[in-house]
């Protein structure tokens, strides 16, 4: 059997060449929306802003008991770091060789239980 032969054009071969990935964060944001839900996104941002309006609120004195606005105070420091952790997990570049064999090797198993 004659396997017929592919032709490439050399339009096809320079725009394969050129694909390239942008690293501003704008970027990573539209592909970390699209990966992602958007919802995950989201609700990171919205972690981040509102932990930092707690630990503001309780930092200039509007938490009035003391003992209230230092819990009030360490939950929001705990929500900032939680919601920067989950926006650092969505944008972070985790393609490349590494996350395509660890990918491979985790939908195998997955599909073979």
């Amino acid at each position: 059997m004659n396997k017929p032969k592919i032709k490439y054009t050399k339009a096809s071969l320079t725009s394969r060449s050129k694909v390239r990935y942008s690293s501003t964060i704008i970027a990573k944001i539209l592909v970390a929306a699209r990966r992602y839900k958007l919802v995950y996104l989201l609700s990171a941002t919205f972690q981040i802003g509102f932990g930092l309006l707690i630990v503001g609120l309780s930092m200039v004195g509007l938490v009035q008991p003391i003992w209230v606005a230092a819990i009030v105070n360490v939950l929001g420091c705990i929500t900032v770091v939680t919601g920067a952790y989950q926006l650092y997990d969505m944008l972070r570049k985790d393609s490349g060789a590494a996350g395509l064999v660890s990918e491979a090797m985790h939908d195998a198993i997955t599909f073979r239980n």
